[in-house]
């Protein structure tokens, strides 16, 4: 009832002004709404709108700079250096695992240090053929020599190599014997040097040089 009543005297008002001034007031109505609507809606659409132009140039900007970037690495994928160092890499790769696979199936031929005394005499033992004049050890050294080996198969350079060079004269057949004695021992021996030299028909001097793979260098 108050809302009808005072749209009511509203319309009295309006009815008894003249046109004039209906006019005036409907124009600043008008005003009112039009100030209203910009105020509360078209701003912040407006301000809205810029926000996203801004970041569609942001997003242009950051979208050429990835492509810039991914030409860049396009090109060094293409160059002849870029080719030579993933060749080398995948060497490198290769021989590592080359590597790996050396020293797993290496790993139970490798004596102790403190059992390199126990292969001496083991050694000396089985002389019943023979006659041994020398028997001597060298001290301890890595069991890849070269430079290139060291860097291509580093997981092989704590792996050390116990050099013995052992003397002795007997028959061919007395040799051959001998050595079948050692092949047989518990301990792997990596033959490194023969040289067989006749003395006196049929007795020989023989050199022997070998040695015995450790993971320590004692």
């Amino acid at each position: 009832m108050k809302v009808k009543f005072e749209k009511q005297a509203v319309e009295q008002w309006l009815a008894a002004r003249s046109k004039r001034e209906a006019i005036l007031v409907y124009l600043a109505g008008f005003a009112v709404v039009y100030i209203v609507w910009n105020l509360f809606f078209e701003m912040p659409l407006k301000r809205q709108k810029l926000a996203l132009e801004n970041q569609i140039q942001d997003l242009h900007k950051m979208l050429d700079t990835q492509q810039g970037n991914l030409s860049e690495v396009e090109r060094l994928i293409n160059s002849s250096a870029f080719v030579r160092q993933l060749q080398r890499q995948q060497k490198l790769n290769s021989q590592s695992v080359q590597a790996g696979k050396v020293l797993h199936s290496i790993e139970e031929t490798f004596v102790p240090v403190d059992l390199l005394a126990r292969v001496t005499n083991d050694i000396i033992a089985q002389q019943a053929e023979v006659s041994l004049v020398s028997m001597k050890t060298f001290s301890a050294e890595p069991w890849l020599q070269t430079p290139g080996a060291k860097q291509n198969f580093s997981s092989l350079q704590g792996v050390y190599q116990h050099r013995m060079e052992l003397e002795f004269r007997g028959t061919y057949f007395n040799a051959i014997a001998f050595l079948g004695h050692l092949e047989k021992l518990p301990w792997h021996l990596y033959w490194d040097h023969l040289d067989y030299q006749v003395l006196n028909y049929p007795e020989a001097r023989v050199l022997l040089r070998f040695y015995v793979l450790s993971n320590e260098k004692g």
